[in-house]
């Protein structure tokens, strides 16, 4: 049933979504896209987690300042790391335009 996906019009697997082929991508640049995603989510997560604890020895037990605390931090943390992603992409897209 699934043999002959992606076969039709002449397109092999690994042309697969693609008309002219240009965009094919490695199973390593997927890891490394991959892993660039979790990094992001966990070093997220943790500044959060940091933000809520850490209120608390600052600031005593208000929850309300502990929650908004852990945004605040996680917001920076977030924003910078988009920063260096988009930064490291959009040196990978100019490599990738010199080489074509």
């Amino acid at each position: 049933m699934t043999r002959d996906m992606g076969k039709k019009s002449g397109q092999g697997l690994s042309e697969f979504g693609s008309e002219d082929g240009d965009d094919d991508v490695s199973p390593k640049e997927v890891k490394v896209y991959l892993m660039a995603l979790i990094n992001f989510m966990v070093s997220v997560a943790a500044a959060f987690t940091f933000g809520y604890v850490g209120s608390e020895y600052a600031f005593g037990a208000s929850v309300t300042l502990r929650v908004m605390t852990g945004i605040i931090l996680a917001t920076m943390v977030a924003m910078a790391d988009i920063y260096f992603m988009a930064k490291v992409v959009e040196e990978e897209v100019e490599k990738h335009e010199k080489q074509h």
